[in-house]
């Protein structure tokens, strides 16, 4: 049988005949077999943090580094986690936004990112007929003083003075965070914990093999979890965010 498409001579080209592939553990060695021309393709995320071994090879290699709609990392706050106090600060929009200004995106751009990202929110991509600005942005820049105005008004006070903030039903606002073992979402995790602590808000990190991560949050056994947003163009480009799944 061959491929319904032709080479520049006209020539049916043929269908791949079979296909290796390789189980990797381990990031960096897949990162190193891309740049080397080992991997035709890989399943597995090479991303941002792999950049400067791609910049190093880029001269004597036949690739070309460009950009993904990926957005990066982004927290999930589970509106129905099993822990009932949690769950009360997880649909509370006033801590979440304190949580999204308390944030420092500049800082993670900077240090993670070779600081070409934009702080923006979850929204459409910049580049989508959907997409506003004022959404997109809306509570993304980094406002710790703000994001403790906002606590402070919806009751969520540090009562003892022992730099944790206590909900309104007196426990304190401590939060149990999901995050993958993983390059790049590990040193950017430890850093919003550091942020979040500046206004008073307690993470303590989970973390897990992603496997776990997937199987807590698929289950709903989580309070916060991490994986990726991608800033998609159109609204039925990712259903399967939206829609139910069905057994």
């Amino acid at each position: 049988p061959y491929y319904w498409k032709v080479d520049s001579a006209g020539n049916q080209l043929p269908y791949f005949d079979g296909v290796e592939v390789l189980v990797a553990g381990d990031r960096q060695a897949v990162a190193l077999g891309n740049v080397t021309g080992v991997y035709d393709n890989d399943a597995m995320w090479v991303g941002i943090q792999h950049l400067s071994l791609f910049l190093e090879e880029e001269p004597n290699r036949d690739f070309t580094i460009g950009h993904s709609l990926c957005s990066g990392m982004a927290i999930y706050f589970n509106y129905d986690c099993p822990d009932e106090d949690a769950r009360i600060v997880m649909r509370n929009v006033d801590f979440r936004r304190a949580c999204s200004l308390a944030i420092n995106r500049p800082k993670i751009s900077k240090v993670m990112f070779y600081d070409t990202l934009i702080p923006m929110g979850c929204s459409f991509s910049p580049n989508s007929a959907y997409f506003e600005e004022e959404v997109g942005k809306l509570y993304s820049e980094y406002d710790p003083e703000g994001a403790k105005e906002i606590l402070d008004e919806a009751g969520i006070v540090d009562a003892d003075g022992d730099g944790v903030r206590e909900l309104p039903t007196g426990e304190k606002c401590e939060v149990i965070w999901d995050v993958y073992e993983h390059d790049l979402y590990m040193p950017i995790s430890e850093m919003v914990v550091e942020d979040l602590a500046e206004v008073g808000i307690k993470l303590v990190l989970n973390v897990q093999h992603q496997l776990l991560v997937t199987e807590r949050r698929e289950g709903g056994e989580y309070e916060l979890s991490t994986y990726d947003f991608f800033a998609v163009d159109e609204p039925l480009a990712a259903l399967e965010w939206w829609v139910p799944a069905v057994e």
